[in-house]
């Protein structure tokens, strides 16, 4: 029992890992500019001031 308890902790862990990798990822690619790729496509990403002014201009 307490070998699947580690096994859960490592990876929640491992979980908390991956997240953190693509939100460093994600404002990285917002801050400059980039897109990132997902399932074969590239996604662009605007930041919220981004999103309102375009918003506003429309």
């Amino acid at each position: 029992m307490n070998e699947n308890k580690q096994l859960d902790e490592q990876f929640e862990m491992g979980v908390a890992v991956g997240i953190n990798l693509m939100k460093e990822k994600l404002l990285l690619a917002a801050e400059n500019g980039t897109p990132i790729e997902i399932n074969g496509r590239a996604w662009w990403l605007k930041s919220d001031i981004e999103n309102l002014r375009d918003s506003l201009i429309l």
